[in-house]
């Protein structure tokens, strides 16, 4: 017997293929229903009706919330006569769903949206008869957030939407903690008494944390050039000497494909989008990104296995972007030191209007670098006495073993580093203008480069530790640059 009433029931996503408003305010009434006919609620379970239950095991409400969000009403129950309905009304209020209320909020159905898109690849729907995790049920618990007003009759904003702007306020003004607390017991204070407006940041946070990306903090010691986890600390009440922020990389991917506004951009690389013949739109279109397909073509055949991007549980490291040192740490060959450019330190090969006309080195694949890596037995800087042992494999450019290596296909990828061309002119630009500006402290016009210009140009005599230079600005240069800045 069909109810007009009550279609919501099997009308459970929206066109946009997500849990819609309609149906979870629909098993709200549905689910306050059925808990209050007593002598249908077995302690407080009631009977599932979703399509695998089917009304015949008793659970609790969150199990039958999760079961009829992920999936559906068992069919044909438009008489709810296993949780104690005698007859079919056509109250809309009741048990349906009120008309004039079904635009409630569009700004809170953006929040509903939001929270399933952050959290719908982690929910377990894969066995319904089991009981709901502990994701599952803060997933649950945002949902009702979400739908919930902020005071009975509230119209404009729901608990979730209330809290999520009072965090952006406090985070865009800075604002202290013992302030937002004073805040929402002023709000407490003013909203009517049956008002859900939580007390403190502490439940701010507890209530909108299931929706953000994880983070982690590592806490360090001091080890030379760079910083090492400690596992001492964690068996002592000594404070670290520096914490890291560590940010896991795969929530943040599976973000990117959760979430309808970026999923098309994450296979945009596989379409033709018309450019012409030798326009580059895309580093889909290089050799190096060809080569990478040709080589792995079981992983180029998935249109979603994006480079650095959520890819059926894999992903690709295709290449690195960074400027000249940071080339240095990622790669392991050294820019700066005593073996660099064999012109560095050569008085006679830098000469006026010399033309060089030889070419570049051969530039060495990826199978070429490991073999030269491991021949000199260099080590990854997580080895331990890591220093000690690269130092002693000599002067040859290298300084240790990149941790790339350690990708299987990192050996065949055609281009494995990149410069950024922008960074490294920002870069230039700076040193140029510092020195010429004279900024005591940034300025490469120091006394260590006036020593290895006595000792390194044929033709100079160079300048005294404290001479003022004739291509360093006065006084009234710096007014004119700086009001023309």
């Amino acid at each position: 017997m069909n109810n007009p009433n009550r279609k919501w029931m099997y009308e459970r996503k929206d066109n946009c293929r997500c849990v819609s408003f309609v149906f979870v305010q629909g098993v709200t009434k549905f689910i306050d229903f059925a808990t209050s006919q007593h002598r249908f609620v077995d302690e407080d379970k009631i009977k599932c009706p979703c399509i695998k239950c089917r009304n015949i095991p008793y659970r609790d409400v969150d199990t039958v919330k999760h079961h009829l969000y992920t999936s559906c009403f068992v069919e044909e129950y438009w008489f709810w006569d296993k949780h104690g309905k005698t007859s079919i009304d056509d109250d809309n209020t009741f048990l349906g769903v009120d008309d004039s209320n079904t635009n409630f909020n569009e700004g809170a159905c953006s929040y509903r949206e939001m929270v399933i898109d952050a959290m719908t690849p982690d929910l377990n729907t894969s066995n319904l008869e089991e009981e709901p995790n502990a994701l599952d049920k803060k997933f649950f618990d945002m949902l009702d957030a979400a739908d919930k007003e902020l005071w009975p009759g509230c119209l404009k904003v729901t608990q979730l939407s209330a809290i999520a702007r009072l965090l952006n306020i406090k985070s865009e003004y800075r604002i202290p903690e013992q302030s937002y607390d004073a805040i929402c017991q002023l709000l407490n204070d003013v909203l009517p008494e049956e008002n859900n407006m939580l007390g403190s940041l502490y439940m701010s946070k507890k209530l909108i944390q299931a929706v953000g990306l994880p983070m982690e903090m590592i806490d360090c010691r001091w080890s030379g050039y760079k910083y090492k986890r400690s596992k001492i600390l964690a068996r002592c009440s000594r404070v670290s000497f520096k914490k890291i922020h560590y940010f896991p990389l795969t929530p943040r991917l599976k973000r990117l494909y959760a979430s309808q506004a970026t999923t098309a951009s994450m296979r945009w690389h596989s379409q033709n989008h018309g450019h012409d013949v030798g326009v580059m739109c895309h580093p889909s279109k290089l050799e190096a990104w060809k080569h990478f397909d040709k080589i792995h073509p079981s992983f180029a055949a998935e249109i979603r296995n994006v480079r650095l991007g959520l890819s059926t549980n894999r992903a690709a490291f295709m290449w690195t972007i960074s400027d000249f040192p940071a080339y240095a740490m990622l790669s392991g060959w050294s820019t700066a030191g005593k073996v660099n450019h064999p012109y560095r330190k050569d008085k006679y090969k830098l000469k006026k209007n010399r033309e060089v006309t030889e070419g570049p080195p051969r530039s060495k694949n990826g199978e070429q670098t490991l073999r030269e890596t491991e021949q000199l037995c260099l080590v990854k800087v997580t080895k331990l006495n890591d220093d000690d042992v690269n130092k002693r494999c000599g002067d040859h450019g290298w300084k240790k073993k990149s941790i790339f290596l350690d990708l299987l296909y990192w050996k065949t990828n055609l281009i494995r580093h990149n410069f950024d061309v922008m960074h490294i002119v920002k870069n230039v630009f700076e040193n140029f203008f510092y020195t010429v500006m004279d900024v005591k402290g940034t300025t490469k016009d120091n006394v260590a480069a006036r020593r290895d210009l006595k000792r390194y140009c044929r033709k100079r005599k160079g300048f005294e530790d404290n001479e003022r230079v004739y291509y360093t600005l006065d006084k009234n240069q710096k007014k004119v640059i700086c009001e023309w800045v």
